[in-house]
């Protein structure tokens, strides 16, 4: 059926009227303008959606770096926490001033504003005017005069993502950090006050919302346990005044009761370490060489004594014997001579000799000592006469004695009879003792010795006005001097972990330090322990029941190590340590590992802090100049960015770098 209206061709075909031809012409111009518009706002939109995408990414960008800049201000400055979030906000704004010039021409109309979170975040709310270049087209939409889009962001500032933050100080109190290398405070010093500020630190910048403790464990050849317990967690700021060199001279008032973990009774304690009594140090003896936080059997240890070690000499009664002796007058021949005893040579000469001084050892005889029986030289005018001279009684007992004139100088030994070292002189009990004379006296030349030590750490002693021994030079360790004592290699006592900021502060500050080598495989044995959540561990530091150590490895927290040494490993060799010394003529040296034994057992149990048992190690080397001494170090810390070697001077910027790889920043909105 046709179309009523359309028109036939002489072909036989139809065609459209023209003036529905010219409609439907018009109908697709209209059309096809539609469809260009409608391709023209989505291309333009797409440009503008790119353009407010590139906006928003980059306003992002700035605000989180204004919240770290903010975050991190806050955490570097001092003072209360109003001026200390002032100063971040300050921080912050200005790292927000400065990054948003790289908008360019691409935004306009910049706000940001600061606020505190509970758990003590930053966060940081920005906005800005992204600018449309297609406004025009958008009007089209009704979007009359739309010429920009406003975007916002925002972002939240913590510090970092731990739930807790276990931290072991492992710090070198051996003698050697006295050295003041050329400035006016020692290493000791310098390390005490670098350490104070890193504990600051870490507790300031520790979320409220994180469980942050810390251990102290300072060590030399060994340590000592008569620790006090943790006291309650109160992580506010202390004012904690800087003490010298030789420590703030206390100790802890509470020290937890170790007469379960020694094998020695209280009555053998006070006699073996009489005057002073034991002071808290332990040998190893017993220990399993595993590097593991096993508790050790019966966790029972020998209290570490450094016997007394002081001069003798053997004595015996005198007899007279008779004997012959010759006599050269002045100007006469050679010829040996003698004299004492009995018999009336010519009246002596010049100063009680027979040869005057201005003539001695010119060939002339002196009678300083007897000529045995049967020498006779009468050549040049020499003659015998008798005499009666004073010799050992063989038929008395010979006795031994403690000589009154007493030294540190070690006068024994395999090497010979002036081999180098140090003896440990020191009086347990006040005594008898012989003057320095000839062996052979008619009655023996006695004196006293009251009982005494010379050990600066002898703090109890020492404030009780104890005696000093008299041939030690007085020291309170302003340098680093000759001790003796049973406790000389003693450092002051370790603290298990603790959340408590003053009592960290305290420990550190009451440190002071001791003769002997350097086993540093003795401070990262404790300090695993002081980390371990072991119920023998926990027991034995007193640790919060309700609030133990965390497992080892646990997710969202951080275990950490901080070794801190300013020499090589050193085998202990006049007086014991935690695995005895070497020069078995010293009382109570049977042998000792020496330096490769000791690196060796370092490196293991550096391996095992670090692989089984999750905990970050860093290692810090003081002035040491022994190459092989700091890549052992290094080698402990599995990390070239958890290693340091600093002058002392530096340490400080060594703890600002552990302190921040520890409490790395994060953004969590």
């Amino acid at each position: 059926m046709m179309f009523k209206g359309l028109a036939e061709t002489t072909s036989g075909k139809r065609n459209l009227p023209k003036e529905i031809i010219t409609k439907i012409r018009g109908a697709t111009a209209v059309v096809f303008a539609l469809v260009v518009g409608a391709l023209i706002l989505i291309a333009a939109s797409a440009i503008e959606l790119l353009r407010i995408s590139e906006v928003k990414s980059r306003l992002d960008s700035v605000t989180d770096a204004a919240a770290l800049a903010g975050k991190r201000a806050e955490i570097e400055a001092t003072g209360s926490q109003t001026d200390r979030r002032a100063t971040a906000e300050d921080a912050a704004k200005a790292s927000f001033e400065v990054n948003k010039k790289q908008f360019g021409v691409t935004a306009e109309n910049f706000g940001v504003s600061f606020s505190w979170d509970a758990d003590g975040s930053i966060r940081v709310k920005s906005n800005t005017d992204a600018k449309l270049v297609f406004g025009s087209v958008f009007s089209l939409g009704g979007m009359v005069g739309l010429d920009h889009f406003t975007i916002k962001s925002v972002s939240v500032v913590g510090a970092g993502e731990n739930q807790f933050v276990e931290i072991a100080m492992v710090l070198d109190n051996t003698g050697s950090m006295f050295s003041k290398d050329g400035r006016p405070e020692t290493r000791f010093t310098l390390l005490r006050n670098a350490a104070t500020n890193f504990v600051n630190g870490a507790f300031d910048k520790a979320s409220p919302s994180s469980d942050i403790r810390v251990s102290v464990v300072p060590w030399a050849t060994t340590v000592n346990i008569k620790s006090e317990a943790p006291a309650t967690t109160n992580a506010a700021a202390v004012s904690v005044a800087t003490p010298e060199d030789f420590g703030s001279r206390s100790l802890p008032s509470s020290p937890i009761d170790r007469s379960a973990n020694v094998n020695q009774s209280a009555a053998q304690l006070a006699s073996d370490f009489a005057p002073v009594g034991w002071r808290g140090c332990v040998s190893g003896a017993g220990e399993s060489l595993t590097a593991s936080d096993d508790a050790k059997a019966s966790m029972k240890w020998d209290a570490l004594l450094v016997p007394s070690n002081v001069h003798k000499k053997n004595y015996q009664q005198s007899k007279n014997s008779h004997q012959m002796c010759t006599y050269c007058p002045p100007g006469g021949g050679g010829g040996g001579g003698g004299g004492g005893g009995g018999g009336s040579p010519p009246d002596p000469g010049l100063d009680g000799y027979w040869v005057p001084k201005d003539q001695r050892n010119r060939g002339y005889a002196n009678f300083t000592t007897p000529m045995n029986r049967g020498v006779k030289n009468v050549a040049n005018g020499c003659y015998n006469y008798g005499c009666t001279v004073a010799i050992c009684d063989a038929s008395k007992p010979l006795l031994t004695g403690t000589n009154c004139d007493q030294n540190t100088i070690k006068y024994y030994g395999s090497v010979g009879p002036y081999q180098a070292g140090r003896r440990n002189a020191f009086m347990p009990i006040a005594q008898e003792c012989f003057n320095n004379a000839s062996q052979c006296q008619p009655t023996l030349p006695k004196g006293n010795h009251v009982a005494c030590v010379a050990d600066p750490n002898e703090i109890t002693w020492n404030n009780g006005g104890g005696a000093w021994c008299a041939w030690v030079p007085t020291s309170d360790w302003r340098q680093f001097d000759i001790t003796v004592g049973p406790n000389m290699n003693c450092p002051m006592p370790m603290l298990g972990l603790s959340g408590n900021r003053g009592q960290v502060l305290e420990t550190l500050n009451r440190m002071s330090p001791v003769g002997g080598g350097t086993h540093a495989d003795v401070g990262l044995r404790w300090g695993l322990r002081t980390l371990s959540p072991r119920a023998e561990w926990t027991g034995f530091f007193k640790t919060d029941a309700a609030n133990p150590p965390a497992a080892f490895g646990l997710a969202g927290g951080k275990k950490v190590m901080v070794l801190i040494t300013d020499g090589q490993n050193e085998r202990a060799n006049d007086f014991p340590g935690y695995w005895g010394c070497s020069e078995t003529g010293s009382p109570g040296c049977s042998g000792a590992p020496d330096t490769a034994e000791l690196n060796t057992r370092m490196l293991n149990w550096c391996q095992s802090i670090r692989d089984t048992y999750k905990v970050e190690i860093y290692t810090v080397a003081v002035n040491v100049s022994n190459a092989s001494a700091v890549s052992l170090l290094q080698q402990c810390s599995g990390d070239t960015s958890h290693s340091f070697s600093v002058d002392a001077s530096e340490l400080n910027n060594a703890f600002d770098a552990i302190s921040k790889s520890i409490f790395a920043l994060r953004v969590k909105e």
